[in-house]
């Protein structure tokens, strides 16, 4: 494969010279592309077959919570985490006929809302396909990883230039989140698609408004808050931010375009909940008890900002609850625990969940395996941190980009305030912050090009002049 080198020399006609040069570094972008595609794949591969096993330490079952969702023998083989365990079953499920439950496959099946559908529905459509193996499941989330690399290229290429776009893709092709995250049974990779996905139909926009645009990022957004209902705050701050910055070119088209789609999208997840679980759940039933986790007095003891699993006789007890009147129990058991906290006390909780969230943490492999080993990620991302930043900052001519960034940045705030902080919720986030990476790396190497173009040129001139 030849790799043909991405500057061009200009052309006398600076406008032609310039169109030419950005078609001539897209098409010379495809082969790095696809060597950035094979590099993230055979890592993803080399990661599942020697480091993803160090990660799966089946975890004692100590609590009533714990060992409802414990998984038979043969799923803790392979899956270790009670969200993979959940999302195997109802996927596994689904491909055999038995509905949207997760249930084992020893039980009658007992429908569900307390997982968004689309992530096992994806799985469900892989298993059908291939077999009933969980190891499928995290090949198909290694594909998605993959898949983030031309889409941050196309993303990349909006925000500035096809080497903007080229060197995000490279980020993300050596990102360590991407391989650890890669290698679960989680939504996270399917996520970060849709979200970057999102956001490059969103830049789109901004260029060029258009209401068939806004409809297309309202159906990937339904998408997104199908796979994480958290995304549903950032797409409230998507519209605020369409209603502001397109005020002067059909903003009300664009924004009910945007409502009118991503509705459409959940339309049919909340009439399927209606009709089989008996109420109107836009979301799951499955966020009450995130919510009192994060919120009970063990986590605020000693976890503040995380979350454990309820434990106690009250919250075993809500076991036995029907899942959509236990759902609501456990949003009043969490409330219940804030309305006794001070003032001080909650905004202790608060900082922890920001903190949790946004503190530059990568993870290579689980910290009680190796925490020395996730350093270099962890400085790597610290790096990438502050670039993104410096990308921001430079964009600041171009307002509505950065308070587009700043509204995917918020709404990822606002879940963790709501609920609790940790990395694993920044890690969708993280491509896009990578574009903007991308584009600071990129001034800071053409402003030293520059700079030894000038030195060279006054060194040509004194030259000239002896």
């Amino acid at each position: 494969m030849r790799v043909q080198p991405l500057y061009v020399e200009p052309q006398t006609d600076k406008d032609a010279a310039s169109r030419h040069r950005y078609g001539l570094m897209r098409q010379a972008a495809i082969p790095w592309l696809a060597i950035l595609l094979v590099v993230s794949l055979g890592a993803n591969w080399a990661y599942a077959r020697w480091l993803s096993p160090l990660n799966r330490r089946i975890q004692p079952q100590t609590s009533a919570f714990q060992t409802m969702y414990a998984g038979t023998p043969a799923e803790q083989a392979f899956l270790a985490q009670g969200d993979e365990i959940s999302y195997y079953r109802i996927a596994r499920n689904v491909a055999e006929g038995r509905g949207y439950s997760q249930s084992r496959a020893d039980q009658a099946p007992e429908p569900t809302a307390y997982r968004a559908p689309l992530f096992p529905l994806f799985l469900a459509g892989v298993y059908g396909v291939l077999g009933p193996a969980p190891s499928y499941g995290v090949y198909a989330n290694h594909l998605l990883i993959a898949l983030l690399i031309p889409l941050a290229f196309w993303v990349g290429s909006q925000l500035h230039s096809p080497r903007c776009g080229l060197l995000a893709s490279a980020l993300i092709a050596i990102w360590p989140h991407g391989l650890y995250f890669g290698n679960f049974l989680v939504t996270e990779p399917l996520f970060a698609v849709l979200q970057l996905l999102v956001f490059g139909l969103l830049l789109r926009l901004d260029a060029h408004p258009s209401p068939k645009l806004a409809g297309a990022a309202g159906l990937v957004s339904g998408a997104a808050i199908l796979t994480r209902t958290n995304f549903a705050l950032v797409a409230a701050l998507v519209g605020l931010w369409m209603l502001w910055f397109h005020r002067r070119r059909m903003p009300w088209r664009m924004a009910l375009a945007f409502a009118g789609a991503t509705a459409l999208v959940l339309l049919p997840w909340m009439l399927r909940n209606l009709l089989v679980m008996g109420a109107l759940i836009p979301g799951t039933t499955g966020s009450g008890v995130v919510f009192a986790g994060a919120h009970s007095p063990q986590t605020i003891a000693s976890y503040p900002g995380g979350w454990l699993e309820p434990g106690g006789t009250a919250a075993e007890a809500l076991l036995n609850v029907p899942e959509v009147q236990r759902d609501t129990l456990f949003w009043q058991m969490g409330l219940a625990t804030l309305e006794q906290l001070s003032p001080a006390m909650l905004f202790r909780l608060y900082a922890w969940k920001v903190v949790r969230l946004w503190a530059p943490v990568q993870r290579l492999v689980a910290d009680e395996v190796c925490a020395l080993c996730n350093v270099p990620a962890t400085i790597l991302a610290a790096i990438l941190f502050l670039l993104s930043l410096v990308g921001l900052w430079l964009h600041r001519a171009k307002a509505s980009i950065v308070l587009l960034a700043i509204a995917f940045m918020t709404g990822t705030t606002l879940t963790a305030i709501i609920f609790w902080g940790a990395s694993r919720f920044r890690m969708p986030l993280e491509p896009i912050l990578w574009t903007f990476a991308a584009y600071a790396l990129l001034s800071v190497l053409d402003i030293r090009r520059r700079g030894v173009r000038n030195r060279n040129a006054l060194h040509a001139d004194g030259d000239s002049n002896l």
